[in-house]
């Protein structure tokens, strides 16, 4: 595919009113909305570990590993009601099945990027501080089993 054309302001995606869901039991199929308790997602992808092994005779091996899976990072802000994220994700033992998905809108035509086969990794607690005037916030992370999807919205 080539690239052409320049960017314009037109084409620059705001994720001003994206649409953040996760799977709460790993199904596929019980989807909950989270947006508006969401103010980050962070993916990254995983990488392939290497290793450059100098010997004594002046020769270089090279070692390349499997890529490692993918994780998502989410910053939401924490509340204590029991239908929230927050309940939901302490109540989950680590490594329980949960997947997540985030697009622009969720509307027709979007590119929505998602997990799949994800398993919890970790929920911070959340920190408080006599000092801070603002919204106490959480994060949890969900490692993909494999690459981040990458999907049309029907």
């Amino acid at each position: 595919m080539a690239i052409t054309g320049t960017l314009t302001d037109a084409n620059l995606v705001k994720m001003s009113n994206a649409v953040v869901e996760i799977d709460e039991d790993g199904s596929g199929t019980t989807w909950a909305p989270i947006e508006s308790w969401a103010t980050a997602v962070e993916a990254t992808r995983g990488g392939v570990p290497t290793a450059d092994d100098p010997t004594l005779d002046g020769e270089r091996h090279l070692s390349v590993g499997i890529q490692e899976n993918s994780r998502i990072k989410v910053t939401i802000l924490y509340d204590e009601a029991a239908g929230g994220p927050a309940v939901n994700l302490y109540d989950a033992a680590l490594g329980s099945n949960k997947d997540i998905r985030w697009s622009k809108s969720g509307a027709s035509g979007d590119r929505r990027f998602f997990t799949n086969g994800g398993k919890l990794l970790s929920c911070s607690p959340p920190q408080y501080s006599s000092g801070e005037n603002g919204n106490t916030k959480i994060e949890f992370e969900i490692e993909s089993a494999g690459d981040i999807q990458v999907e049309t919205i029907p």
